[in-house]
């Protein structure tokens, strides 16, 4: 028994660190669309100005 709970607590760590990469990785991609909508904003802004 000892050794399958023992699997399954490395599992369960395994999937928090995987878990917790992936949200790093979906903000940073968020953040980063969000820059890049701003950019084409704000070029369709100086576009219209000129």
């Amino acid at each position: 028994y000892t050794g399958y709970f023992y699997m399954l607590a490395q599992i369960a760590a395994f999937m928090s660190v995987l878990t917790f990469a992936l949200s790093r990785v979906i903000q940073k991609l968020i953040l980063r669309g969000e820059e890049l909508e701003a950019e084409e904003k704000g070029e369709k802004e100086a576009a219209l100005s000129h």
